[in-house]
């Protein structure tokens, strides 16, 4: 295997990892790595620094948290080293993240069109209507969903809640 093909390969590497809070280290040394077409989940204990080496990763860290050590790329691009507007469209792009307590993060006040198309407008450059329109359309699977009242096949649909990328089409029970 060539060089080139083991870089195009790895979508993320993590390596010696370190984050502190003001002086108390949090996470110390992590290692990883995730090729194309590979799932990573982390699991531990509450505290144990999962959300951290998350939240580092998407360089979303907030004070007193800060990287101290360690490299983190993105196809072979170090994110460490991007400016807050790199980041910006690097995180429209390429990754995302579904933060704990998810269904507390849409604004009751707010209607849920104009949270949905609100990136779109940001990133895409659309207008208020075009963003506003696609937010509202389903599209062909979750208007199938709807139509039939069918449900996915996956543990992990216990409703609409997490539906942001519904099963293939063939998935259906």
């Amino acid at each position: 295997m060539t060089a080139v093909a083991v870089a195009t390969k790895t979508l993320l590497e993590v390596r010696g990892l370190e984050v502190e809070y003001g002086r108390v280290r949090a996470v110390d040394g992590i290692d990883l790595t995730i090729d194309a077409g590979e799932i990573l989940g982390l699991a531990g204990e509450s505290g144990c620094g999962k959300s951290t080496v998350a939240n580092a990763i998407m360089q979303i860290l907030r004070p007193p948290a800060r990287i101290v050590g360690g490299s983190i790329r993105f196809r072979g691009e170090d994110l460490t080293a991007m400016s807050t507007e790199e980041l910006r469209r690097f995180r429209w792009r390429n990754v995302s993240m579904v933060f704990q307590s998810a269904m507390n993060a849409l604004n009751p006040v707010m209607r849920v069109g104009d949270q949905i198309a609100e990136g779109p407008m940001a990133h895409m450059g659309q207008s208020r209507s075009q963003a506003r329109a696609r937010a509202l359309d389903p599209g062909p699977r979750m208007a199938e969903w709807c139509r039939t009242g069918a449900r996915p096949v996956s543990p992990h649909s216990a409703g609409c809640s997490s539906m942001a990328d519904p099963m293939p089409a063939g998935h259906w029970e």
